[in-house]
């Protein structure tokens, strides 16, 4: 099957069609010369696209960008098993890509691998190996999870994980195997890429 190549200047200026911009040259061209590209454009900071284009457009934009991580997030809850980890992934990248600070998710499951629920671990500057273990064993319990996923992001663009990170991963691996439940993965979204714990070993 051959796949269409994108034209991010014709999707944009058919996404900025919807607010009636039609009359106004240049839009598009501005945004993509400023931001370099339609993803960039999607994850830009309101006030770096007010100068260029209206309160209007500025809502339409985030709000696609809105719509396609919660289309992403019922994917996943609607599939019959979470085993295929690019369904993750696409849900990790449209929810954090564009975040200018670091995040750090859980995704809880149940024994059939379904997707119960996606919690934001927003621990500030805790030392994530010595909180997140306590905190992701009551979300298990809480939850009745079986097993559980842990995702944050690089906002500085590095997949490779830190020290802590993989500290961190140990000690949550070690306390959910205390209440019989399971890490089955570790992914760090950075940019349009990902790192996966399990997929290198590391769990």
């Amino acid at each position: 099957m051959e796949v269409k190549e994108i034209n991010e200047k014709e999707v944009l200026t058919k996404l900025l069609n919807f607010t009636k911009t039609k009359g106004r040259k240049g839009i598009v061209e501005q945004l993509l010369s400023k931001f370099g590209s339609l993803k960039q454009v999607v994850d830009a900071q309101k006030d770096d696209l007010y100068p260029i284009i209206s309160e209007r457009e500025v809502s339409l934009i985030n709000f696609v960008k809105e719509f396609t991580a919660i289309y992403n997030h019922l994917k996943i809850k609607e599939t019959e098993k979470v085993n295929c980890p690019q369904a993750v992934v696409d849900y990790l990248k449209a929810e954090m890509n564009g975040l200018k600070v670091e995040k750090m998710y859980v995704l809880l499951l149940n024994a059939s691998n379904q997707l119960i629920k996606v919690v934001e671990l927003d621990e500030g500057t805790e030392n994530r190996s010595a909180v997140y273990p306590r905190k992701v064993a009551r979300l298990c319990l809480q939850y009745y999870a079986v097993s559980v996923i842990l995702a944050h992001n690089h906002p500085g663009g590095s997949l490779k994980p830190s020290q802590n990170d993989i500290l961190a991963t140990e000690a949550i691996h070690k306390a959910l195997k205390t209440i019989e439940s399971y890490l089955l993965d570790h992914i760090i979204i950075a940019g349009n890429d990902y790192y996966s714990f399990k997929d290198n070993g590391l769990i």
